[in-house]
Protein backbone atom coordinates (compact mmCIF):
# COMPACT_ATOMS: atom_id res chain seq x y z
CA UNK A 1 0.00 0.00 0.00
CA UNK A 2 1.30 3.04 -1.06
CA UNK A 3 2.07 5.76 2.21
CA UNK A 4 0.64 9.05 0.87
CA UNK A 5 1.87 10.87 3.55
CA UNK A 6 5.79 9.69 3.00
CA UNK A 7 5.23 10.92 -0.45
CA UNK A 8 4.02 13.97 0.53
CA UNK A 9 6.61 14.67 3.13
CA UNK A 10 9.11 13.79 0.29
CA UNK A 11 7.62 16.16 -2.53
CA UNK A 12 7.63 18.45 0.64
CA UNK A 13 11.29 18.31 1.53
CA UNK A 14 12.52 18.13 -2.62
CA UNK A 15 10.54 21.76 -3.15
CA UNK A 16 11.96 23.01 0.66
CA UNK A 17 15.39 22.19 -1.05
CA UNK A 18 15.36 24.00 -4.05
CA UNK A 19 13.24 27.21 -2.24
CA UNK A 20 14.85 27.24 1.19
CA UNK A 21 13.55 30.84 2.13
CA UNK A 22 9.93 30.21 1.26
CA UNK A 23 9.56 27.50 4.01
CA UNK A 24 12.09 28.01 6.47
CA UNK A 25 12.67 31.40 9.12
CA UNK A 26 15.24 33.45 7.48
CA UNK A 27 16.92 34.16 11.18
CA UNK A 28 16.44 31.32 12.90
CA UNK A 29 15.60 28.26 10.43
CA UNK A 30 12.77 27.15 11.94
CA UNK A 31 9.70 25.71 9.83
CA UNK A 32 7.39 28.76 9.07
CA UNK A 33 4.02 27.86 9.10
CA UNK A 34 2.46 30.69 7.37
CA UNK A 35 3.50 33.73 5.00
CA UNK A 36 2.27 36.46 7.54
CA UNK A 37 5.70 37.40 8.98
CA UNK A 38 7.76 38.58 5.95
CA UNK A 39 9.70 35.36 6.02
CA UNK A 40 10.40 34.94 9.56
CA UNK A 41 8.77 32.49 12.10
CA UNK A 42 6.44 34.02 14.69
CA UNK A 43 8.50 33.88 17.15
CA UNK A 44 11.64 35.71 15.75
CA UNK A 45 8.44 38.45 13.99
CA UNK A 46 7.59 38.81 17.60
CA UNK A 47 10.89 39.09 19.07
CA UNK A 48 12.14 42.35 16.85
CA UNK A 49 12.01 45.22 18.99
CA UNK A 50 9.91 47.04 16.89
CA UNK A 51 10.15 51.33 17.18
CA UNK A 52 6.35 52.13 18.15
CA UNK A 53 6.93 55.88 19.16
CA UNK A 54 9.43 57.49 17.47
CA UNK A 55 11.32 60.68 17.17
CA UNK A 56 9.60 62.95 14.71
CA UNK A 57 13.28 64.07 13.22
CA UNK A 58 15.81 60.55 13.66
CA UNK A 59 13.50 58.05 14.17
CA UNK A 60 14.70 56.62 17.54
CA UNK A 61 12.53 55.23 19.86
CA UNK A 62 11.14 57.88 22.36
CA UNK A 63 8.64 57.50 25.45
CA UNK A 64 4.89 57.76 25.34
CA UNK A 65 4.28 61.24 25.62
CA UNK A 66 7.56 62.40 23.77
CA UNK A 67 8.19 63.90 20.25
CA UNK A 68 11.79 64.22 20.12
CA UNK A 69 14.45 62.48 21.40
CA UNK A 70 17.17 63.89 23.53
CA UNK A 71 19.61 63.68 20.81
CA UNK A 72 18.03 65.46 18.55
CA UNK A 73 17.22 68.47 20.69
CA UNK A 74 20.97 69.01 20.67
CA UNK A 75 21.66 68.15 17.52
CA UNK A 76 20.72 69.57 13.63
CA UNK A 77 19.85 67.26 11.17
CA UNK A 78 19.78 68.46 7.41
CA UNK A 79 17.12 65.29 6.66
CA UNK A 80 13.41 66.59 7.03
CA UNK A 81 12.67 63.34 8.53
CA UNK A 82 13.71 59.84 9.57
CA UNK A 83 11.72 56.52 10.43
CA UNK A 84 13.17 53.08 11.28
CA UNK A 85 11.69 49.65 11.83
CA UNK A 86 13.45 48.39 14.79
CA UNK A 87 16.04 48.91 17.55
CA UNK A 88 19.61 47.37 16.62
CA UNK A 89 19.02 44.37 19.14
CA UNK A 90 18.34 40.50 18.85
CA UNK A 91 16.60 39.42 15.59
CA UNK A 92 17.00 42.96 13.88
CA UNK A 93 20.94 42.95 14.91
CA UNK A 94 21.43 39.56 13.74
CA UNK A 95 19.24 39.91 10.33
CA UNK A 96 21.18 42.89 9.44
CA UNK A 97 24.77 41.20 10.29
CA UNK A 98 24.12 38.12 8.16
CA UNK A 99 23.33 40.22 5.28
CA UNK A 100 25.79 42.13 5.37
CA UNK A 101 29.04 40.03 6.51
CA UNK A 102 27.32 36.07 5.62
CA UNK A 103 26.71 37.31 2.25
CA UNK A 104 22.59 36.27 3.09
CA UNK A 105 22.02 38.69 -0.09
CA UNK A 106 18.88 37.17 0.21
CA UNK A 107 17.58 38.92 3.42
CA UNK A 108 17.42 42.35 1.58
CA UNK A 109 13.96 41.36 0.50
CA UNK A 110 12.82 40.50 3.60
CA UNK A 111 14.31 43.90 5.15
CA UNK A 112 12.97 46.14 2.65
CA UNK A 113 9.45 44.41 2.74
CA UNK A 114 9.45 44.85 6.44
CA UNK A 115 10.84 48.78 5.59
CA UNK A 116 8.18 49.29 3.09
CA UNK A 117 5.49 48.28 5.45
CA UNK A 118 6.51 51.29 7.99
CA UNK A 119 6.93 53.59 4.59
CA UNK A 120 3.44 53.39 3.51
CA UNK A 121 2.16 54.28 7.10
CA UNK A 122 4.76 57.42 7.13
CA UNK A 123 3.24 61.30 6.04
CA UNK A 124 5.67 61.28 3.56
CA UNK A 125 4.91 58.14 1.58
CA UNK A 126 2.75 60.26 -1.37
CA UNK A 127 5.36 62.97 -1.69
CA UNK A 128 8.57 60.54 -2.71
CA UNK A 129 9.82 61.07 -6.14
CA UNK A 130 13.05 58.98 -5.86
CA UNK A 131 14.70 56.89 -3.84
CA UNK A 132 18.41 56.88 -3.78
CA UNK A 133 20.67 54.16 -1.95
CA UNK A 134 23.28 55.10 0.52
CA UNK A 135 26.05 54.17 -1.03
CA UNK A 136 29.65 52.29 -0.54
CA UNK A 137 33.16 52.98 -1.58
CA UNK A 138 33.87 50.75 -4.99
CA UNK A 139 36.85 48.93 -2.88
CA UNK A 140 34.01 47.99 -0.25
CA UNK A 141 31.43 46.88 -2.95
CA UNK A 142 33.74 44.77 -4.14
CA UNK A 143 35.06 43.17 -1.24
CA UNK A 144 31.89 42.12 -0.07
CA UNK A 145 30.08 41.90 -3.52
CA UNK A 146 26.86 44.11 -3.02
CA UNK A 147 25.43 47.13 -1.80
CA UNK A 148 23.40 46.20 0.67
CA UNK A 149 21.42 49.10 0.78
CA UNK A 150 21.33 49.06 -2.75
CA UNK A 151 19.38 45.63 -2.59
CA UNK A 152 16.99 46.95 0.11
CA UNK A 153 16.13 50.28 -1.67
CA UNK A 154 15.45 47.86 -4.80
CA UNK A 155 13.11 46.19 -3.00
CA UNK A 156 11.32 49.33 -1.54
CA UNK A 157 10.81 50.65 -4.86
CA UNK A 158 8.99 47.46 -6.48
CA UNK A 159 6.94 47.22 -3.29
CA UNK A 160 5.89 50.98 -3.48
CA UNK A 161 5.94 52.03 -7.07
CA UNK A 162 8.73 53.91 -6.99
CA UNK A 163 11.67 55.08 -9.41
CA UNK A 164 15.41 54.08 -7.67
CA UNK A 165 18.39 56.46 -8.68
CA UNK A 166 21.01 54.13 -8.91
CA UNK A 167 24.03 56.62 -9.95
CA UNK A 168 22.49 59.70 -8.05
CA UNK A 169 25.23 59.81 -5.83
CA UNK A 170 28.58 57.80 -5.30
CA UNK A 171 31.21 57.55 -2.64
CA UNK A 172 34.39 59.15 -3.16
CA UNK A 173 36.24 58.71 0.14
CA UNK A 174 36.88 55.14 1.85
CA UNK A 175 35.60 55.82 5.55
CA UNK A 176 36.83 53.19 7.91
CA UNK A 177 34.35 51.65 10.10
CA UNK A 178 32.40 54.37 12.87
CA UNK A 179 31.35 51.93 15.05
CA UNK A 180 33.50 52.63 17.73
CA UNK A 181 33.45 56.54 17.24
CA UNK A 182 31.46 59.12 18.93
CA UNK A 183 29.34 61.11 17.46
CA UNK A 184 31.63 64.04 16.39
CA UNK A 185 34.29 61.84 15.27
CA UNK A 186 31.51 60.63 12.93
CA UNK A 187 30.60 63.68 11.15
CA UNK A 188 34.51 63.97 10.79
CA UNK A 189 34.90 60.39 9.28
CA UNK A 190 32.01 61.14 6.75
CA UNK A 191 32.60 64.69 5.58
CA UNK A 192 32.82 65.29 2.36
CA UNK A 193 32.80 61.41 1.27
CA UNK A 194 30.25 61.78 -1.29
CA UNK A 195 30.12 63.35 -4.68
CA UNK A 196 26.62 64.53 -6.66
CA UNK A 197 26.40 62.44 -9.92
CA UNK A 198 22.73 63.04 -10.75
CA UNK A 199 22.07 66.76 -10.42
CA UNK A 200 19.44 67.41 -13.09
CA UNK A 201 16.86 65.00 -11.79
CA UNK A 202 17.53 66.17 -8.19
CA UNK A 203 16.55 69.85 -8.86
CA UNK A 204 13.34 70.17 -6.60
CA UNK A 205 12.99 66.62 -6.17
CA UNK A 206 11.75 64.36 -2.83
CA UNK A 207 14.06 62.36 -2.08
CA UNK A 208 13.73 58.96 0.01
CA UNK A 209 17.59 57.97 1.42
CA UNK A 210 17.98 54.51 2.24
CA UNK A 211 20.17 52.73 4.22
CA UNK A 212 20.29 49.79 6.75
CA UNK A 213 21.17 51.57 9.79
CA UNK A 214 20.79 54.63 11.83
CA UNK A 215 23.20 55.70 14.86
CA UNK A 216 24.03 59.34 14.99
CA UNK A 217 22.65 60.27 11.92
CA UNK A 218 26.02 61.46 10.38
CA UNK A 219 26.30 59.59 7.42
CA UNK A 220 22.36 60.83 6.29
CA UNK A 221 23.39 64.53 7.47
CA UNK A 222 26.41 64.95 5.47
CA UNK A 223 23.99 63.54 1.90
CA UNK A 224 21.54 65.40 2.84
CA UNK A 225 23.70 68.32 3.13
CA UNK A 226 24.95 68.25 0.31
CA UNK A 227 21.89 66.99 -1.68
CA UNK A 228 20.58 70.79 -0.47
CA UNK A 229 23.48 72.39 -2.59
CA UNK A 230 21.82 70.80 -5.54
CA UNK A 231 18.20 72.42 -4.42
CA UNK A 232 16.47 69.04 -3.71
CA UNK A 233 13.14 69.72 -2.15
CA UNK A 234 12.53 67.13 0.79
CA UNK A 235 14.98 64.47 1.98
CA UNK A 236 13.45 61.42 3.59
CA UNK A 237 15.05 58.96 5.13
CA UNK A 238 14.41 55.28 5.86
CA UNK A 239 16.74 52.46 8.12
CA UNK A 240 16.11 49.16 9.20
CA UNK A 241 17.54 49.63 12.13
CA UNK A 242 18.15 52.42 14.63
CA UNK A 243 21.33 51.83 16.69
Amino acid sequence: MVDKQKILNLGKGFVKSLFADDYECLNCGAERTDDKHFYLCKKCYNNIEFILNSCEKCGDRVGSFDHICESCKENYHFFNKAICVAKYEGVARNLVRKLKYDNCKYLAKALGLLMSEKLKKSEFFGQIDYVIAVPLFEKRINERGFNQSQLIAETIAKECSFKVLNNALKRVKNTPTQTSLSSEQRRKNVKNAFEVVEKTALKEANVLLVDDIITTGATLDEISRLLKRYNVKNIFAITFCHA
